[in-house]
């Protein structure tokens, strides 16, 4: 579904395409990026919809993918998707070719197991929410562990999705259903990991 910066409703597409659609992320073009975990594929959309390019089936090779949750667009265009259940982040150019992909679960004080929600900062490095350890890391863009950035220490739990601002605030969804642990958790908070940006 599509909305104004008003919040004004303008329209919906995908009805028929998409099976169980969970990350979006937009280009400078316009276009969209869309990531279906149902289906394991990646789909880049133009502003009004249309396919114009999908890739991906379940599997886990370079254009493979293994419930892809979350996908972000950086500086370059270039397409950035969280493989969760391959554990690893897999990187595309803006017209959906391969670049490389890095495994987070052999990354030494970064391992990662099922990488949730990703996004990059203005240096380019890419944030990424380690809801199964409680922690926000930080990876280069070749895929070199560089920090953990937030801990539970620092008061996250169950980080899932996570977007960071020109101010260097970052901005992280927290959600767990209480299955196991009988004790549901959902926030949205607000963090100042990094000094705001200025060109």
């Amino acid at each position: 579904k599509v909305y104004g910066t008003d919040g004004e409703f303008k329209g919906t597409w995908g009805a028929g395409t998409f099976s169980l659609p969970a990350g979006i992320a937009t280009m400078q073009s316009g276009n969209f990026v869309v990531t279906d975990v149902d289906r394991h594929v990646v789909s880049l959309h133009a502003p009004d919809g249309v396919l114009l390019k999908q890739m991906g089936c379940w599997g886990s090779g370079d254009y493979q993918f293994n419930v892809p949750n979350f996908v972000t667009v950086d500086k370059d265009e270039n397409i950035i998707v969280s493989d969760t259940c391959n554990g690893c982040i897999k990187i595309y150019d803006k017209v959906g070719a391969f670049i490389r992909k890095f495994a987070l679960s052999t990354a030494g004080q970064g391992q990662i197991k099922r990488p949730q929600g990703l996004c990059t900062d203005s240096n380019g490095n890419i944030l990424v929410a380690d809801r199964d350890n409680n922690r926000i890391s930080m990876y280069s863009h070749e895929g070199g562990f560089i920090r953990h950035v937030l801990e539970r220490k620092d008061s996250v739990r169950y980080p899932c999705d996570i977007s960071i601002n020109s101010e260097g605030q970052l901005a992280v969804v927290e959600t767990h259903s209480g299955f196991l642990t009988k004790e549901p958790h959902h926030a949205v908070k607000l963090f100042q990991v990094m000094p705001p940006h200025s060109n």
